[in-house]
């Protein structure tokens, strides 16, 4: 609603009359400049009286649909010998009084929103490129998704959010070049006409099996049939691997990628239920994942697991270990940082470095993370502890608590805000910032509003009953994840059924978050203090039961300990 700029002193010898300060909020591109607003003081307001002094530019509301990239603050008509102080300029923003995660939700959901080009009906891949420079195939069928959540919530106009999954399925299924083994680009130019980089299996099977369930649950029963039928008509076969994964699609000339899907994670899950689709099944390594990058656990492709697979991993066991070590990462003598520890600041996720750009592109962008099956820990850079900005939002389905508390520090801190995001930052030793990236990338956005969005236990069964509504992907589902008899789909000894009429959570395995599952809990419902009842912890080197060995127990990979 408007900007504000801090003077700490201003002098003129010159004794010009006409000298003013302006404020100026432009958009400029190359040559081009377009003046959003300005406001000018006088000599006299500018000189007279003690400092500092704040000078306030407000902005129309009809002006809140404009795009700035420029805050532009000018001594004009001034002399040699004149001088300024600038102490601080704020953007300045209006948000009504809303409940922490609610809060959250329509941040991170609305920023994504402005990388939205809806010319080309695609997603730009960050909020600073001008429409068409680089677009990001898998944030646009993401928001697709994430579109049809916000609409069963309530949060956007249902008619409004589904003519803009419309345009963005065309875009998807019709205009996007199609490569080797009839796979989509992950980046293009142009409104999706040209491909920027490799044709990948991954991006692919995530993109269309979020826009699926959007269509689903928009009832778009004619783009839902493309759709499945554009899984299907990839030859998933040609990029089979020999241990059972999928290699990761194909090289900007054609050629083969050298790498292949394998290490556990929803990455995999994805391939594995797109690939399932189109009738070639797979298989996936144990747990961790690969490196400990945290986006790997949780993000859903179309949903993040909560139960067991065939493969006897339990996902419920797996996460929970997975972001209890991220959470507790900075509290850790071996890797201690009193700053990110005192303020509750987590999570080593995929995401551009704190100190960004870089003369070689290839370092820009880091999976950090906590280590995994056969990485190392990456949680530095130039010695300087990481925070990713991302992650404390997709852990808040399993650690609300601190996902809130992170959230509110950030807010405190002014690094995140509607008008700005958190991308990463970096301490030094003695708890002083070296870095912040504020990079609003479409991909860490869309993240970030699922994590929020995926909190409510509604949203999750919305996604879970649209995939059993589309024969194929329930078909996939269940091959992976198959039931032991009712449906579980925690996996915590009570039928999701049984579980509605218990009020308890269908999706998580323990409602009230006491430390019992569901079943084991007297009271599923009331939280009780970890002295009354055992708490059950995660011992991360059992969550898995190897192949060939009789289905685990419900508590497999859970241990009950004195509390």
């Amino acid at each position: 609603i408007g900007v504000e700029v801090d003077v700490t002193f201003a002098a003129s010898p010159s004794g010009r009359a006409d000298l003013l300060l302006s404020l100026q909020l432009k958009h400029e591109v190359g040559n081009n400049q377009v003046l959003v607003a300005s406001k000018s003081w006088s000599r006299s307001q500018l000189l007279d009286g003690a400092f500092p002094k704040t000078f306030r530019l407000d902005v129309a509301p009809a002006m809140n649909t404009r795009s700035v990239n420029t805050v532009l603050w000018v001594l004009d008509k001034a002399s040699v010998g004149d001088t300024i102080g600038i102490g601080e300029i704020r953007l300045l923003y209006d948000l009504p009084e809303l409940e922490s995660t609610a809060e959250a939700t329509v941040m991170w959901l609305g920023q994504l929103l402005r990388c939205y080009n809806g010319e080309a009906k695609i997603v730009d891949d960050r909020i600073s490129f001008e429409s068409g420079e680089k677009e990001n195939i898998t944030a646009t069928g993401k928001l697709c998704k994430l579109l049809a959540l916000a609409a069963a919530k309530g949060m956007v106009d249902v008619d409004a959010a589904r003519t803009l999954v419309a345009g963005m399925a065309h875009t998807i299924l019709h205009v996007l070049p199609k490569g080797p083994a009839n796979l989509l680009p992950h980046f293009t130019s142009g409104g999706g006409q040209h491909n920027l980089s490799e044709w990948p299996s991954g991006d692919v099977a995530y993109t269309v099996l979020d826009l699926i369930v959007a269509l689903r649950m928009f009832d778009m029963e004619d783009e839902l049939a493309k759709a499945v039928t554009y899984v299907k008509s990839i030859d998933w076969a040609a990029m089979k691997a020999p241990n059972g994964g999928f290699y990761h699609g194909y090289k900007a000339t054609g050629e083969l990628a050298e790498h292949a899907w394998f290490g556990f994670g929803t990455e995999m899950i994805g391939v594995l239920l797109a690939a399932h689709m189109g009738g070639v099944p797979g298989l996936m390594g144990p747990p961790p994942s690969d490196n400990g990058s945290g986006f790997i656990d949780e993000t859903g492709y179309p949903i993040t697991p909560i139960g067991k697979d065939r493969f006897g991993n339990s996902w419920f066991a797996t996460r929970t270990a997975a972001g209890q070590r991220q959470v507790e990462w900075y509290a850790d003598p071996a890797h201690a940082s009193g700053f990110f520890a005192a303020n509750g600041l987590f999570g080593l996720s995929a995401g551009e470095k704190p100190s960004g750009w870089d003369a070689d592109s290839g370092k820009i962008y880091q999976a950090y993370g906590v280590g995994g099956d056969h990485i190392e820990p990456l949680y530095q850079e130039n010695g300087h502890f990481v925070v990713v900005g991302h992650y404390h939002a997709m852990l808040a389905d399993l650690r609300r608590a601190e996902a809130i508390r992170m959230h509110d520090t950030l807010m405190g801190m002014r690094l995140l805000s509607p008008l700005n995001m958190l991308e990463s930052m970096s301490v030094n030793a003695a708890g002083e910032v070296v870095h912040v990236n504020a990079l609003q990338g479409s991909w860490n956005l869309a993240l970030g509003a699922e994590g929020w969005l995926f909190t409510d236990s509604a949203l999750v069964r919305a996604v879970y009953d649209a995939m059993g509504e589309v024969p194929e992907l329930a078909a996939a589902w269940r091959y992976y994840f198959p039931d032991q008899g009712n449906p579980d789909f925690d996996s915590d000894g009570l039928a999701d059924q049984i579980e509605d009429g218990l009020g308890t959570r269908w999706d998580h395995p323990d409602t009230d978050g006491d430390g019992l599952f569901d079943a084991d809990d007297p009271e599923p419902t009331v939280f009780n203090d970890p002295g009354v009842f055992p708490v059950l912890t995660i011992a991360p080197d059992t969550v898995r039961v190897e192949a060939g060995t009789a289905v685990p127990d419900l508590l497999q990979g859970v241990s009950a300990v004195d509390g």
